[in-house]
């Protein structure tokens, strides 16, 4: 509860963030380089963590950066979602040996970890910012991937999936009306 509890304050910090800093994210202040943090002897509480070498209040920096931070995670879960999601999807729908080679494939996945599969990701294509959300989303796929493929297996079991079968539909109108 604890963090779900400090999620929601980062979130509302992240939404209402030129409501609650009192200066502008990138403003230099020439006359207020390098001010100790608050609770510094020599600090002031009209800066509250400081400021940097140019002057720019860090407080307000950190709270425009939470924004950065939240708004690039979500995009990459999101993202990481939607790929795994329909993946496990299509691939629950499978049987034969389709359905045996992608669970051999996804077990490979699943057995190496996941901070290991974004290591070598952003190790092939480079370091910043941009590439390590790729890594991330990469590697969060089969994840993604193998809770749906289990899922839609359980449901493609059930009594009303059977006895759609037996009126006749086809995987695409099961997947479309039943999943």
């Amino acid at each position: 509860m604890l963090g779900l509890t400090m999620l929601a304050l980062f979130v509302m910090c992240a939404l209402f963030a030129p409501i609650i800093t009192p200066y502008d994210a990138v403003e230099q202040n020439i006359d207020g380089l390098l001010i100790p943090p608050s609770w510094l002897a020599n600090g002031s509480i009209s800066h509250l963590f400081g400021t940097d070498a140019l002057g720019r209040d860090l407080f307000t920096r950190i709270i425009y950066g939470c924004r950065i931070t939240l708004g690039s995670a979500f995009i990459t879960v999101v993202l990481a979602m939607l790929v795994g999601v329909s993946l496990g999807t299509f691939a629950g729908m499978l049987r034969g040996v389709r359905s045996s080679i992608v669970n051999h494939l996804l077990d490979a996945l699943m057995a190496i970890p996941t901070l290991l599969i974004a290591i070598i990701i952003v190790a092939i294509l480079g370091t910043g910012l941009v590439n390590s959300m790729w890594a991330i989303t990469l590697a969060l796929i089969p994840q993604f991937v193998h809770h749906t493929r289990s899922f839609v297996r359980a449901e493609m079991k059930k009594e009303y999936i059977v006895a759609s079968k037996l009126d006749g539909a086809s995987r695409w109108q099961l997947f479309a009306h039943s999943i």
